[in-house]
């Protein structure tokens, strides 16, 4: 019985962890809709009008294995990108067409900001730079045309958005499990008797 818990104790830590995020989802959607955020204020709003029906899909909006993997996927390859001011731009209508979580593309965008940037994109430069076979030292910025740094730097942002989003986006899939159903509740679908 021992060697029973201690083999399956990390499963049991992800799925209390699960739990954990579910209830904060619902904590989250519970606080939106006590400030004037819900589906009935937004039915009818410019943000409906402009993104359709899609806005009220579930997936965006609950911590769901599927969902939260292709949004971290979505976030960290936006997040990377070096366009500083449209990264928001770009990430939540990329997380909605896809059907991504929403509150995780927007976390994982709003990681690079100008206090990040100062470290992320040097590191991401020193890494296309070592991508197309060149010294970062062979740069010199007092006298190099910005489209020269260019390249190693969205190259290394590329790299990076990747590596990152792949190994998360597997993470999630592996580890993380749905919540199981209620007992007694009827799947979406299922014929009356």
């Amino acid at each position: 019985m021992k060697n029973f818990v201690s083999n399956h104790r990390p499963k049991l830590a992800v799925v209390t962890v699960c739990h954990k995020f579910a209830a904060m989802t619902f904590r989250l959607l519970r606080w939106l809709h006590r400030h004037g955020i819900s589906r009935k204020r937004l039915k009818g709003s410019l943000v409906h009008r402009w993104m359709g029906n899609s806005i009220f899909s579930r997936e965006l909006w609950a911590f769901r294995r599927e969902s939260l993997a292709r949004g971290w996927l979505i976030g960290s390859l936006v997040a990377a990108t070096p366009l500083m001011g449209l990264q928001m731009l770009l990430g939540l209508p990329a997380g909605i067409y896809f059907r991504a979580n929403l509150f995780v593309v927007t976390a994982l965008v709003l990681t690079t900001n100008p206090l990040t940037a100062v470290v992320f994109y040097p590191f991401c430069f020193m890494i296309g730079c070592w991508c197309l076979g060149r010294q970062p030292e062979d740069f010199h910025w007092d006298n190099a045309a910005v489209w020269k740094a260019g390249g190693p730097l969205f190259l290394g942002c590329t790299v990076v958005g990747l590596l990152v989003g792949l190994t998360g986006f597997l993470l999630i899939r592996r580890l993380w499990r749905n919540r199981p159903p209620r007992p007694g509740a009827v799947k979406p679908g299922a014929a009356e008797a």
